[in-house]
């Protein structure tokens, strides 16, 4: 959508750039702001795929702990970050605190289904950024979540 535009406008900037007039210097300042915006966008997205996480793993712990459970990552294993993450009672407990079998078996589903997409290193440092929030907002007094 969007981010293809600012790789448009960047080409333009450069081949502007190397033209030495009035009009491709212009391009090439409309180049930064069309960047610049598209900067601030991918900041926006972030912060919304961010809460969104948060989200998720606030409501349904359990699936992270499925998903892990199904990638056995020695990166994860490994990483005293993860430990603390996991050992906090939000997460330690939370396949043993699933009421329904049916959600129990969707929690499954999801991490068999879903573990090749959250295995890239980017991707798991994500989600434990993630569930680094989710611990903190589970120990807050007020949750963040309306």
């Amino acid at each position: 959508g969007g981010g293809g535009g600012g790789g448009g406008g960047g080409g333009k900037a450069t081949k502007g750039g190397s033209q030495h007039s009035q009009q491709p210097a212009a391009m090439a300042v409309g180049g930064g702001v069309e960047r610049q915006q598209s900067a601030e966008e991918a900041r926006s997205a972030d912060a919304d795929a961010d809460d969104a996480l948060l989200g998720a793993l606030l409501t349904h712990p359990a699936a992270m702990t499925a998903l892990l459970d199904r990638l056995d990552s020695s990166a994860v294993a490994s990483d005293p970050r993860w430990a603390g993450v996991l050992t906090h009672p939000h997460f330690a407990h939370a396949r043993d605190e699933v009421s329904s079998r049916s959600l129990e078996h969707l929690y499954a589903v999801f991490g068999e289904r879903h573990h090749l997409l959250w295995r890239p290193d980017l991707t798991l440092a994500w989600l434990l950024r993630g569930a680094a929030r989710a611990v903190a907002a589970a120990d807050a007094p007020t949750s963040p979540i309306t």
